[in-house]
């Protein structure tokens, strides 16, 4: 389901309220509508995602680890209250009604026997979109999935609360019937692209309550998808294994490097020998970004014209004169004790593939010391959580490989 601009709702102001004698935590609020009114029946839908940006002011770049869930239902008098939630993981709740457009809340990862109150996630009045998808022929298409893609940003004078994104990306999928027909309703108010595989339509406004329609959608099917062979190789030499590839299908016409939807991309990881394969269900101007996982050798990128042949290239990548390093350090109490046994989860940087850690969790030792081994160099968040609760959970940023860290928890 799509994300309603949520502008002049309150559910960014966050209150929390602190109980370290449970540990699990508890999210909860109220659903209104457009004039204030409870609204009842409400689902509310949770999805564990693996954390919010590092930094507030950048753009919502994070990574889901499971699919949405039924979590309650709002009551009489519109309130919900949202069970079993742990202390190390962030959520997405979206909060579903069929008279109205959708609306979104968010919890960032917080502390033991937390109350979090979501305030008041204000619903509005869904719209309808509906129209036709045809061949280049004129006949209709059935059975062929339509999705929606919408950008939605919190105003300048409305800001996210730290922790929150600024832009939100989420998808509605209805299917053609057998006349071509697609209708989604109801469908929240602003502005959104409507795709068919990785053909773009749009842009479109929906108001409050509003219609857009009757849309004309031509799609015509794809070729094959081309194969792409690729051999990694370093300059010195050395055959590169378990490498990474991503492909890219870019703009029509522009120089710049971002995808032409927010779904034209593939990857792909290679084998022990240096031999990747990447199947590419896009033709056209693209570009290739190669990257050895463990962060000895510089990312390569090239641009390619794919086709439906396949396509055998050895791509070669020069050596990192800062390659990927240790990220280590000890953590003390303020009395500057060592601290044994403390949970130290290394987040990684969700802008790259940031770490090539086989393990993402350690533990401090006797004399207070964690260690993570080939860390790519860049700003990642630590988060620590002491098991016997002498101390709450803290969140270092930003945490870089190279030198070591010096962590006093209060």
């Amino acid at each position: 389901m799509v994300l309603p601009e949520l502008e002049d709702s309150p559910n960014h102001r966050v209150e929390i309220e602190f109980h370290f004698s449970e540990g699990e935590r508890i999210a909860w609020g109220k659903v209104v509508d457009q004039h204030g009114a409870s609204v009842d029946k409400v689902h509310v839908l949770k999805m564990p995602i693996l954390s919010l940006p590092a930094d507030s002011q950048s753009s919502a770049s994070f990574s889901f680890v499971a699919k949405a869930r039924p979590a309650t239902e709002t009551n009489a008098q519109g309130e919900f209250q949202i069970k079993g939630l742990h202390p190390t993981q962030a959520y997405k709740f979206v909060f579903f009604h069929p008279q109205f457009g959708s609306a979104l809340g968010w919890m960032d990862v917080g502390f033991p026997g937390e109350r979090y109150n979501l305030g008041s996630i204000a619903l509005v009045p869904g719209g309808k979109v509906w129209g036709k998808l045809l061949d280049p022929q004129g006949n209709p298409i059935p059975a062929k999935r339509i999705d929606t893609v919408a950008l939605y940003k919190k105003s300048a004078d409305n800001p996210p609360a730290p922790g929150l994104p600024k832009v939100g990306i989420h998808r509605l999928a209805a299917f053609s019937q057998e006349d071509g027909s697609f209708l989604f309703q109801p469908f929240p108010p602003g502005d959104f692209y409507l795709t068919v595989d990785e053909e773009l339509n749009g842009p479109y406004h929906m108001e409050a309550g509003g219609e857009v329609g009757p849309l004309q959608l031509s799609w015509s099917p794809p070729n094959p998808p081309s194969l792409i062979h690729l051999r990694v190789v370093g300059s010195d030499g050395n055959t590169i294994p378990m490498a990474y590839a991503q492909l890219i299908q870019l703009k029509e016409g522009s120089d710049s490097k971002q995808p032409r939807t927010p779904t034209s991309w593939t990857s792909s990881t290679g084998d022990s020998s240096g031999n990747l394969f990447l199947r590419a269900k896009f033709s056209g101007h693209t570009l290739l970004r190669v990257r050895d996982f463990g962060g000895n050798y510089l990312e390569q990128e090239k641009f390619l014209e794919v086709s439906e042949e396949k396509m055998d290239l050895t791509i070669t990548l020069d050596p990192n004169p800062n390659p990927a390093g240790s990220l280590h350090g000890t953590i003390v109490s303020a009395s500057g004790t060592v601290l044994e046994n403390l949970r130290v989860q290394l987040i990684p940087n969700t802008g790259s593939l940031s770490c090539n850690c086989f393990q993402l969790t350690v533990t401090t030792d006797a004399a207070g010391y964690f260690s993570f081994g080939s860390v790519y160099q860049a700003k990642h968040r630590l988060l620590i959580s002491d098991p016997n609760k002498q101390f709450p959970p803290t969140t270092y940023y930003p945490a870089e490989p190279g030198n070591p860290l010096w962590i006093v928890l209060q």
